[in-house]
């Protein structure tokens, strides 16, 4: 361990937070290969809490279902894409519903309906449900 006397404490060089390739190295062998600590389970108590983040241009959201499992879906509708969920955390009822369309999905992320039914095809809800994401829980935490 250096003494107080020999520690660089002059920090990264400004280079290095302007870097693009130096980022791309970052996400690469940082953020995409090590779990991140989305959230915590009191923050999911009850079916329809929800958590929303964007990690490195990915839109995803934490939600308890109605079954009490805690589940992690890319944070857009199957229809068009739109923003699912606003902000940080909140609460569902029973449903989410996409602002754009009106598609609702259930709160497990299958595909409960689309808006104007008529107007599509039969939709299986398992196809055109959410995108689930990799989660797990490790002592109480989300990642």
């Amino acid at each position: 361990m250096p003494s107080d006397q020999t520690w660089n404490r002059d920090g990264l060089p400004a280079w290095s937070y302007r870097s693009s390739s130096l980022l791309d190295l970052e996400k690469n062998r940082v953020f995409l290969n090590h779990w991140i600590v989305v959230g915590h389970v009191n923050d999911l108590r009850e079916p329809g809490d929800w958590l929303s983040f964007d990690l490195l241009g990915e839109r995803a959201m934490v939600i308890r279902g109605k079954d009490g499992e805690i589940r992690a879906f890319h944070n857009t509708c199957r229809h068009r894409g739109s923003r699912l969920v606003e902000g940080e955390q909140g609460h569902c009822r029973g449903a989410v519903m996409c602002p754009f369309h009106a598609w609702v999905y259930t709160l497990e992320g299958g595909l409960k309906t689309a808006s104007q039914p008529d107007k599509f095809p039969s939709l299986d809800s398992k196809d055109f449900g959410l995108q689930s994401l990799e989660l797990e829980t490790w002592r109480t935490f989300c990642f």
